[in-house]
């Protein structure tokens, strides 16, 4: 993961990825695509948690998931949603 470090952009539409646990690892990231994956919303939630622990901003397509059912309560989350 060392060469990837640096990454701002990562693409993983329609990959089978349950987890999101490499964002945690990609300090520089601030764009991630995951439209296609079979995410929970637990896993949603756990990335914006994550991100409101941080000083990151990232911005995330999630297209498919209601809006509604992503009102989460995490505080000042610096996630932003394009759905």
């Amino acid at each position: 993961m060392q060469f990837l470090a640096k990454l701002q952009e990562l693409d993983l539409r329609n990959n089978q990825l349950k987890k999101l646990n490499v964002v945690r690892e990609l300090p520089d990231l601030r764009k991630l695509l995951v439209e296609g994956n079979p995410l929970t919303l637990e896993e949603i939630r756990s990335l914006i948690k994550h991100v409101d622990e941080t000083t990151r901003t990232i911005f995330i397509d999630i297209a498919g998931i209601s809006l509604e059912r992503l009102e989460l309560q995490v505080g000042q989350a610096r996630l932003f949603i394009v759905a």
